[in-house]
């Protein structure tokens, strides 16, 4: 439990998101699924906060950052 005014910090991927430079379009859509769909909650990212509303907390505050791999 979190006591009144204190903070959650939340941190996780959508790897459907994930985002390829790569002149073959159907290959690269083939590999970024098979990647997130071969990861148990491959788009938890995305339903974080839908869940934690679930989970009765309010006040939400989503960022979305990307992240560069080279």
């Amino acid at each position: 439990m979190t006591r009144r005014g204190g903070r959650i910090v939340i941190s996780d991927f959508d790897w459907d998101a994930e985002i390829y430079d790569h002149p073959d379009r159907e290959d690269t859509r083939s590999i970024v699924q098979a990647i997130s769909d071969g990861i148990k909650h491959g788009q938890i990212g995305r339903a974080l906060p839908r869940l934690l509303l679930d989970a009765g907390l309010t006040d939400l505050t989503v960022e979305s950052h990307g992240i560069r791999l080279t």
